[in-house]
Formats: C-alpha cells, sequence, structure tokens
C-alpha cells in the first residue's frame, strides 16, 4: 500500500522575447495570441504542489507523531487523511507527470538523447510506484525507484543550469538529486558492513550518511536564498519565518523525549524521530530534522509565491517536498515531476522573460523605495537646520 508518511523506504538568453512579452508579459499571451502549451497546463503543476504540501503536513508531521500521544479516534481519523492525501496526491503527480512529459517530447532545445533518457527515466519511476497502490514496495524496486528519480534530478539541473532564470533552481535539484544518490550509497554500504559484521565499513557508510544531510543542506540554503530575494513580503519575511518555525520545530522534537513533554511536542518527537535515518549521520542529526520540516515550510513559501512563473516555483515546491530521500514513492513522483517540469521552464522563453521581467521591476521598486527613505532623511536633515534654536 502507498504509505502516506513520507519515510524510508546565462547565461542563455539569446532568444528574442515574444511579441507579447515586451513591456509586461502575461501567460495568456497578446490578444487573439494562442499561449504556448506548458503556459496553458500549468494549473495541474500548481494543484499538484499544493496538494504535496498537504500530504508531506499530514503523512510526514501530523498522522505519525499522533501515534501513542492521542486517542484511537484522533489517529484513526488523522491517518485516514493522510492516506486520502496521499492517494490523491499520487493520481496528480501522475498526471502532471505524463503531461510533462508529452510537452518535454515535443522540444527539440532539449535535445534527442536527453529527451529519450528523460522518457526512459519517467517509465522507471511510474513503473516502480504503482505496485505501491496495494503494498509495500520490494526493496529491489525502491532502489531501482531512487536510482531513476536521482539520475532524472540530476540530468534536469545540468539543464537548467544553462539558463539563468533556471539556474538555481536547477541547483537545487542537482544538490538533491546528488544527496539522494549518496543516501543510497550510505545504506547499501551500511547492508555490506552489517553482512560483514565491519565496523570499519560501517564507519564509512556513516560519512557517506552525512555527507548526503551536507548536500541536502546546501540545496536547502540555495532554495532560500532564492525565495528570499524574490520579493519583500512573500520573499524576505516569509523565508525568514520558514526558518524560524523549523527552528522551533527542531527543538519541540528533541524536547519530546524528556518527561513532562508539551503534547506537541511529544507529537514532533515521534514524527520526526526517524528523520536522522539509517546509517545515522556523524553529529548532524538535529540538522537532519532541521532539514525535514524547514523543506516542508520553504515548500509553503514557494506556492505562496503569487509574482513568480508559476512552473519554476511549483517545481521548487515539488522539489523540496522530495527533498532528496527518493526512496518512497510520494518523495520520488514529487522529484520527477519537478525535473521534467524544470526541463520545460529551461526550454519556455516565454517564462525566461517574465522572469527577468519581474526581477527588474522588484529591482527597480528597492531602489524607488531607499531614494525615498533617502529623500525624507534628507528633508529631516533640511528642516532640523533650518529651524531657529532656542534664544
Amino acid at each position: 500500500m502507498l504509505a502516506p508518511a513520507d519515510r524510508p523506504s546565462h547565461e542563455d538568453s539569446k532568444g528574442d522575447p515574444p511579441p507579447e512579452a515586451s513591456p509586461a508579459p502575461h501567460s495568456s499571451g497578446s490578444p487573439g495570441t494562442k499561449p504556448a502549451p506548458v503556459v496553458r497546463s500549468t494549473w495541474i503543476l500548481r494543484v499538484a504542489a499544493v496538494c504535496g504540501v498537504v500530504a508531506a503536513l499530514l503523512g510526514r508531521i501530523i498522522a505519525p507523531g499522533l501515534r501513542g500521544n492521542a486517542s484511537e479516534n484522533v489517529v484513526v481519523f488523522w491517518d485516514r487523511a493522510a492516506a486520502v492525501s496521499s492517494y490523491a496526491m499520487s493520481c496528480i503527480l501522475i498526471a502532471t507527470l505524463l503531461m510533462g512529459l508529452f510537452e518535454v517530447s515535443r522540444r527539440p532545445r532539449l535535445g534527442f538523447g536527453v529527451r529519450i533518457a528523460t522518457v526512459i527515466s519517467v517509465g522507471i519511476v511510474v513503473a516502480t510506484v504503482l505496485p505501491a497502490f496495494q503494498r509495500r514496495l520490494p526493496l529491489a524496486l525502491a532502489v531501482l525507484m531512487s536510482i531513476a528519480t536521482s539520475s532524472l534530478a540530476i540530468s534536469a539541473a545540468l539543464n537548467s543550469l544553462r539558463s539563468a532564470h533556471t539556474r538555481a533552481v536547477g541547483a537545487v535539484l542537482g544538490f538533491f538529486g546528488v544527496a539522494a544518490l549518496v543516501r543510497l550509497f550510505a545504506w547499501e554500504l551500511a547492508v555490506v558492513a552489517g553482512d560483514h559484521a565491519s565496523a570499519n565499513l560501517y564507519g564509512w557508510s556513516r560519512v557517506a550518511a552525512t555527507g548526503a544531510v551536507v548536500f541536502e543542506g546546501i540545496a536547502q540554503l540555495i532554495a532560500a536564498a532564492w525565495l528570499g530575494t524574490r520579493t519583500r513580503l512573500l520573499g524576505q519575511i516569509m523565508s525568514s519565518v520558514a526558518v524560524a518555525a523549523a527552528f522551533v520545530v527542531t527543538w519541540g522534537a528533541a524536547r519530546g523525549a524528556q518527561p513532562g513533554a508539551e503534547p506537541w511536542q511529544a507529537v514532533l518527537h515521534t514524527s520526526l524521530g526517524e528523520a536522522v535515518g539509517v546509517p545515522p549521520s556523524y553529529g548532524l542529526g538535529a540538522i537532519a530534522t532541521f532539514l525535514v520540516a524547514a523543506s516542508i515550510l520553504f515548500a509553503v513559501v514557494a506556492v505562496l509565491q503569487r509574482r513568480q512563473v508559476v512552473t519554476i516555483t511549483s517545481a521548487l515546491a515539488l522539489a523540496l517536498i522530495g527533498r532528496g530521500a527518493y526512496d518512497a514513492p510520494l518523495r520520488a513522483l514529487a522529484a520527477a515531476a519537478a525535473a521534467v517540469w524544470m526541463m520545460l521552464a529551461f526550454s519556455d522563453d516565454r517564462a525566461m522573460w517574465r522572469t527577468l521581467l519581474a526581477e527588474r521591476e522588484e529591482r527597480l521598486r528597492r531602489e524607488d523605495g531607499r531614494n525615498a527613505n533617502e529623500d525624507e532623511a534628507r528633508l529631516g536633515t533640511e528642516e532640523a537646520v533650518e529651524k531657529p534654536g532656542p534664544g
């Protein structure tokens, strides 16, 4: 059965802007102009991102944390809610993947080899996820799913890095993909160490697990920096709030193991107690817990970015939900969808020009605000100088 919980288990701006995108490009294009297919179908990507955030909150934080900390009726209700959101998200993500894959197959800018590799990788991911609707995935299928998703994420990252408007999110995808491969290698090394009773091999597996946490942390740091530079309100402030909330969640999860802990702390400790992973990293257990909470909170911030290109922000949200741990079906589907749609964003000139113009408008707005503050300060200084003193 598909687990509702999120468990282990520069510059390329050579193209001319389209006529409708000159001063203020719109997703629907100018009157009488038919929008590109990728622009028309981005609604499903936004829906997938929103459903992904809800499913991650229910299946990773709320439902697992209530077990042993609430009554049976409450646990059963939230388990069902998490299961429903999990199945709904899976269906939406598969539809999103298929729609994105159809568009990728029609993008010659991506190259024939990239398109073929994308089709194969997506096919493997979907084929390995489908059995999870009935039973827990066998170990071999989970490993194959993780490898295919990581390869797809890294391939999308290499393409996205070639364009300015997709470079940051592409870097996030790339580091997540590397983190997933390193995490899988650490786990395989730990299994071999256990079979041979080798403490030395197990130590090296923990070193690899530490590297996976570092790569995941770099990816989330890039995501936080990118979100913080979008807008003053929905970018800077909400990113800061997300970081602060993740710290509170991490602190609460640590306090939940102590006697006399508050109920919400006990819930967080139960739900995030396994965030360290197997094998555990060296000295980064608290950071691993922080990254689990931060990934969901940053995904919320990405979904709320209204002035940005939907394809990019929604793909970032899905990449954060996958967060470089692709051994669970939902995370693998989310990462695969993010990778496919980032390829579409890279090959979409309209998205590039909308992103560049939005960044210019935000920069001009900040300069206007700074100039206004300087004018007010200068005016206040002049009034203070002209005002006669006493006597």
